[in-house]
């Protein structure tokens, strides 16, 4: 550890500790997170910047796809947000990476994960030469931190501070990764 110092046969720790870097240590380490809520982390702060306001939310559901949207879109979202449960409100489903072949896999998408409503659906696309968010390290790392800060919050007021730091450069990246829309032309 970076505070520990030896004071003669002892090891005593003799700085204060440093909650930034308690919190990138602990964000950077993988073994925290196996239980993936890094990624449903992420995948929140991806909704809430696409769909932040409550006007967009009255008439439009955000809905962040996982990793593995192709073969397996529903798993991992909460309940309310698979497809039967859908209301009025517009979907916009939000693509972690760009397709190869964009209209071919969209259309086989489609076909496969929606039986029902599939001309309502909009899909957001992320800017061209991205890779997939959830295995985006950088946003993983912010998503992480953030995270930790928020759960060290109540012992110490520094960690707040750096939870709403982490948090806003984490939105300000997310910002400018998706701009573009794909809709069904015609089925």
């Amino acid at each position: 550890s970076f505070n520990i110092h030896q004071d003669g046969t002892r090891l005593v720790f003799k700085e204060e500790e440093n909650p930034q870097a308690k919190v990138m240590a602990s964000a950077r380490n993988d073994k925290l997170f196996t239980d993936g809520a890094d990624l449903v982390q992420l995948a929140k702060e991806i909704r809430y910047v696409i769909g932040g306001t409550e006007e967009v939310a009255k008439n439009f559901r955000v809905i962040a796809l996982p990793r593995n949207w192709i073969t397996d879109p529903w798993t991992g979202l909460e309940e309310g947000e698979h497809p039967d449960k859908w209301d009025d409100r517009l979907p916009i489903l939000v693509l972690p990476e760009e397709p190869d072949r964009l209209n071919e896999c969209l259309g086989k998408w489609l076909k496969e994960h929606l039986q029902k409503r599939r001309n309502t659906v909009r899909f957001l696309l992320p800017r061209s030469g991205f890779t997939n968010a959830f295995y985006d390290r950088d946003l993983l790392i912010l998503a992480r931190a953030e995270m930790k800060a928020q759960e060290w919050g109540s012992q110490n007021p520094e960690y707040r501070k750096l939870q709403t730091k982490y948090q806003g450069e984490l939105r300000d990246i997310l910002k400018k990764r998706f701009d573009r829309f794909a809709v069904l032309h015609r089925w």
